[in-house]
């Protein structure tokens, strides 16, 4: 053949290989799609995967509108921790394993790493077979890649992250272990070093970090929709906590079958690759998790920056400075308030975060004024504390000083960008790299914009400024007009509405009546429920008061509640309300009003003015009195002293206050919401509420419901391995919809886990959970020794990005407080390894962490239990249980802190030791290179 005959033959193949490179080179691509079909998977027509930069993406060949339906999949496709526990591909042994772990994280990434190492013979292998090798998240850099944020808060994340991997890692090789001898005999040897791997375990933690979606608390994997880029939608809209991206991406039931829908979130043309909105997430976000930074604006991002107080006062001593943290501690705020600022000037807006701004700002006497003054969160004159020209001006000088960091201009890193070179393309960065340089580029980008915006307001505050003060005068008088009215109307309201004291479950045979109410809820709630699912019937239950037992069989996942909301109390049934809605309607804009307040304001009106004419009276009327309740919020000072110890001692004791104080500002003389309609309010009522939404509340779309019956569910841990109670809405919005964490014979009390550590349990429900998977010690009091330099006060300030507040256990102790305790214990903060958990809990940070567990345990007085009569009630019980966890906890802590130490210590007394010997073989044979061609070249 000729040299012009070949090339033509080559021209034909490289064309007809073109029109086919799908088939060529997308094998894996063709054959997870296939896959997925053969398995009930819908896709929409022309949709593919394929390679693009950075990764794999979703393409289509054919025009899509948005909602368009691009996926539907069968629950036998979605990975879940329940799905896990419940699969027929797995052994009986298998699935204790499974049950065994604590989290739905923990259990997911478990599995991974089992069909991982299971290869080509797992169900999922075309899937797990098309996922990235590594997520580059920060906690997979490297040092000098860190350092290329110049960002310490991103740092910290990202050492903490590395550590609760190491960690978990440790926690799962038992788990793996056992699920390594499941296997046949033949996988085995195959499957061990894969299984063993920590590297194995870290990819599959950054598949769920990355990849899994969130609906109703529960994780899901869902193939195909996780191949899905990010691009931010090109249609502006307000923040609104990822509501436009679970419009699109939604669950569906029928029966106690589940499929998973994807919908488009725009407009796409043909031939072009489908990207979809993650949600109202700033840049950070996508980093930590993802390992990524949008190449587009987000237009939700922001600037993390602490603000400082303008000036500092003459005054400034050590005495004023305790009084400041003494006050922020009674307002619950932070001692160094940190803003994520936008471009928008209203985002800045952020009340608590100026409040604790003005504390650090006081002199003697206003600090001693807003004591005195104290209401709630607040006191007078906090709000107005700074003028709009002196919040500008805070926010310039952060902005100011977070440029100054940086050791790079915005252009430099646009030029370093421009090259786009990876290492591996022989550019010289590393692609964790460029990612750093991207993300410190929108920083700056923001940071020039929000000058902008700064540069603007300072226009509109000079030009405004006359007009401002006629105006200030005008808007105090109408105050105070308004003000008189109030008070004339608080001194016209009818008096309080008598309670019949019959209705009291106090009094005659409490059991007999209670059992009565019981019978009378239970034929009500068959009428509420209708035709929905109930599998229930409330019953009377030593121990408990009332529980709720199931009429039949109830398997693990299966329905066995579905509550409409017409039986349902929210905010927005309150809002509704024929007396109550023009009340609220007149409080939504104000500040102190919120949806909880207005659920109360409901919830007292049908039980203590509508009573027996109230659509709710069967389920009011078995509702505990105030009396039944034994919670904190009811407990006798002498009870509440118990805590003494315990950091919730100071957590309620506050509550308590804050309960009162909200009532006062709220109902009291002249308070925001004393009107006539509302006069049937009282301060026992109002706690009375507080109590009932408080224990009882059920949740949803971030918003408290009251739900007849499910409240009547207790809580219980459940068996290992069972995922927390979770309720939803049906696809129709109509019903409260919830399933069974695990199965219950006919006849059996039916229990959820609120999945919630002891602290809450005992703060707003008033019981401990015994061995509670989820508990931890609640850490409130981060405040100085009194005689402690003021340099210590301000590395301490320095150390927390928000409110300091800490929970810690064996298995978990946040960089942030490992920090605060090396501060406390004179070592250095940062260490001089760097922020890093080696370095962090080096021997003495260790040492530190056991020293403190130590310290708190002695604060305990365990005798009081044996002397005070306080102890000897109900609630006094309750208290010695939740102090008894917390001492298990700590004496934990003591144990494998005090193990690891003995470890450190141990490696460091080899590495002495191996450094003597050294430098004795040094001294013996002389020093290396002293002798041979060295000497020679000497003597030459």
């Amino acid at each position: 053949m000729g040299r012009y005959a070949q090339l033509a033959l080559l021209a034909v193949l490289v064309s007809y290989c073109s029109s086919c490179s799908g088939w060529l080179f997308n094998k894996k691509e063709r054959r997870f799609l296939r896959w997925l079909k053969n398995n009930g998977a819908v896709l929409a027509d022309g949709i593919s995967i394929d390679k693009v930069e950075w990764g794999r993406g979703v393409l289509t060949s054919k025009p899509l509108k948005a909602k368009d339906t691009l996926l539907t999949l069968p629950e036998h496709l979605i990975i879940s921790a329940q799905a896990i526990v419940s699969s027929d591909r797995l052994t009986e042994e298998e699935i204790d394993v499974f049950k065994g772990l604590r989290y739905d994280g923990a259990i997911i990434t478990t599995f991974l790493v089992r069909e991982k190492a299971l290869g080509k013979a797992s169900f999922w292998h075309p899937y797990l077979d098309l996922l990235p090798d590594a997520i580059p998240r920060p906690a997979n850099w490297s040092a000098d890649e860190l350092e290329l944020l110049e960002d310490a808060a991103i740092q910290i994340d990202a050492m903490s992250d590395q550590q609760r991997l190491q960690q978990a890692h440790a926690v799962s090789l038992p788990a793996l272990d056992r699920l390594l001898q499941a296997l046949p005999a033949s996988l085995r040897k195959r499957a061990a070093p894969v299984m063993h791997s920590f590297e194995t375990y870290a990819w599959a933690d950054g598949i769920v970090q990355s990849r899994a979606l969130t609906f109703q608390g529960q994780r899901r994997l869902i193939p195909f929709s996780d191949f899905l880029n990010y691009a931010p939608h090109h249609q502006a809209r307000p923040y609104s906590n990822g509501a436009f991206f679970l419009e699109h991406h939604l669950l569906f039931w029928q029966g106690s079958a589940m499929t998973a829908t994807v919908l488009v979130d725009r407009d796409t043309p043909a031939g072009s690759q489908v990207f979809e909105d993650y949600g109202d997430n700033p840049n950070v976000i996508y980093l930590l998790y993802h390992g990524f930074v949008p190449a587009q604006r987000n237009p939700f991002d922001c600037v993390s920056m602490e603000l400082r107080r303008p000036t500092a006062h003459a005054s400034d001593n050590r005495n004023l400075e305790q009084l400041r943290h003494q006050l922020l501690n009674k307002l619950r705020l932070s001692s160094s308030p940190t803003l994520c600022v936008t471009a928008d000037a209203a985002s800045w807006a952020n009340a608590r975060v100026w409040h604790a701004l003005a504390v650090v700002s006081m002199d003697e006497a206003q600090v001693r004024a807003c004591r005195a003054t104290l209401d709630g969160r607040s006191c007078a004159g906090l709000g107005s504390f700074f003028s709009e020209a002196e919040r500008s001006a805070v926010v310039a000088a952060a902005v100011e000083r977070r440029l100054s960091e940086y050791s790079t201009s915005l252009q430099e890193d646009e030029r370093m960008l421009a090259k786009r070179k990876r290492a591996s393309e022989g550019g010289r960065l590393s692609a964790n790299a460029l990612t750093a340089v991207a993300y410190r580029r929108w920083q700056k980008v923001l940071l020039q914009d929000i000058t902008t915006t700064l540069s603007r307001s300072r226009e509109s505050i000079d030009g405004s400024a006359a007009s401002d003060s006629a105006s200030s005068a005008a808007a105090q008088e109408a105050q105070e007009t308004a003000a008189a009215a109030a008070a004339d109307a608080a001194s016209t309201a009818p008096p309080d509405i008598a309670v019949d004291a019959s209705s009291s479950d106090a009094g005659g045979d409490g059991r007999s009546e209670l059992q009565a109410r019981v019978d009378a809820f239970n034929a009500w709630v068959q009428e509420a429920v209708g035709c929905g699912v109930n599998k229930l019937r409330v019953q009377v239950i030593d121990g408990y008061r009332i529980g709720a037992v199931a009429t039949e069989p109830i398997a693990a996942e299966e329905v066995y509640l579905t509550v409409p909301l017409s039986a349902v109390m929210n905010a927005a049934t309150a809002a509704a309300h024929p007396v109550l809605g023009p009340v609220i309607a007149s409080l939504q804009e104000q500040p102190q009003w919120s949806d909880p307040d207005a659920l109360m304001l409901q919830l007292m009106h049908e039980r203590f003015v509508a009573r027996e004419a109230s659509a709710f009276w069967p389920y009011l009327a078995l509702l505990p009195t105030l009396e039944e309740y034994s919670v904190p919020l009811t407990y006798s000072d002498a009870e509440v002293e118990l805590l003494r110890g315990s950091d919730m001692h100071a957590a309620v004791v506050r509550y308590r206050a804050e309960v009162h104080a909200a009532f006062d500002r709220l109902y009291g003389a002249g308070g925001l919401a004393a009107a006539p309609e509302t006069a049937f309010v009282t301060r026992e009522r109002y706690l009375w509420a507080e109590a009932v939404t408080s224990s009882r509340a059920i949740w949803w779309n971030h918003k408290r419901n009251m739900v007849p019956l499910l409240d009547a569910v207790n809580c219980g841990q459940g068996p290992p391995g069972s995922r927390p109670h979770a309720t939803r809405l049906d696809e129709s919005g109509r019903f409260a919809v919830t399933a069974a964490a695990w199965a219950f014979d006919a006849g059996e009390q039916v229990l959820e886990n609120y999945g919630q550590p002891n602290h809450i349990y005992l703060q707003y429900h008033g019981f401990v959970i015994k061995d509670n998977r989820m508990d931890c010690v609640r850490v409130l009091d981060f405040s100085p020794p009194p005689d402690a330099s003021r340099e210590t006060i301000m590395r301490v300030r320095r150390i927390f990005s928000r409110t300091p507040n800490a929970c810690v256990n064996p298995y978990s102790v946040p960089m942030e407080f490992a920090g605060w305790l090396r501060i406390m214990a004179g070592l250095p903060y940062p260490p001089r390894g760097g922020i890093s958990w080696g370095s962090v809990l080096d021997a003495a940070g260790l040492q530190a962490v056991v020293d403190w567990a130590q310290a708190r345990i002695g604060k305990y007085d365990m005798a009081v239990f044996q002397s005070s009569a306080a102890a000897q009630t109900s609630n006094g019980r309750v208290v010695r249980e939740f102090i008894e966890s917390e001492v298990d906890l700590l004496m934990g802590m003591v144990a494998r802190f005090g193990k690891m130490l003995e470890a450190r210590r141990a490696e460091e007394a080899k590495r002495l030791e191996a450094e003597a010997r050294l430098q004795a073989a040094h001294s013996e044979g002389g020093t290396p290179g002293a002798t041979g061609m060295g000497a020679g070249a000497v003597a030459a």
